[in-house]
């Protein structure tokens, strides 16, 4: 009776064991099949549902989950931070709009859409002020997790910053758009 117990004992040992490397290596595929960083912003300006200009936002900073073997992230300065330091053209990533309004829909590569997303502004005269920075921000009412309703009257320039999280970590993207 012994014999037979150690047996089943070490039979459920065993199970046991292999149930956990199975379990780590369909999670470690599904991993790999996952995307490896966050998706890209895309920033479409419409008008009574036709398509106008669309850019790629600015990729700011982010933590990405890859199954079991941690994260990837990199940090970069605020939007407005970054405004004021780059040396490149950002002309790309600027929408330069005629005294009108309209939507602007937010697209990310891979289909992801966020769990959240939360949309800060800064008027671009603001650039380079680093008080202004914490404070002197305006919330941008996001609709259905991708539209922001923009209403823009003449003269007006702004930074955006998108903030979206998703179950596998967040990301921070910046745009302007100028009329």
């Amino acid at each position: 009776m012994k014999t037979k117990t150690k047996r089943i004992v070490i039979a459920s040992i065993f199970a046991v064991i292999i149930s956990v490397v199975l379990f780590i290596v369909i999670a470690e595929v599904l991993a790999n099949r996952a995307p490896q960083e966050p998706p890209r912003l895309y920033v479409n300006h419409r008008i009574g549902g036709a398509t106008g200009q669309y850019i790629q936002a600015i990729d700011l900073s982010y933590e990405w989950r890859i199954g079991f073997r941690g994260s990837h992230f990199i940090t970069r300065d605020p939007a407005m931070v970054f405004w004021a330091r780059s040396n490149r053209d950002l002309s790309g990533n600027t929408l330069h709009l005629d005294d009108v309004g309209g939507e602007i829909e937010l697209y990310f590569s891979d289909d992801l859409i966020p769990n959240s997303i939360y949309v800060r502004r800064w008027n671009a005269a603001l650039v380079g002020n680093d008080i202004a920075i914490l404070s002197q921000y305006e919330s941008v009412a996001v609709s259905d997790n991708r539209t922001i309703r923009i209403n823009y009257e003449d003269g007006n320039d702004y930074i955006y910053e998108v903030e979206a999280i998703w179950s596998r970590g967040y990301a921070f993207f910046t745009f302007r758009i100028k009329n």
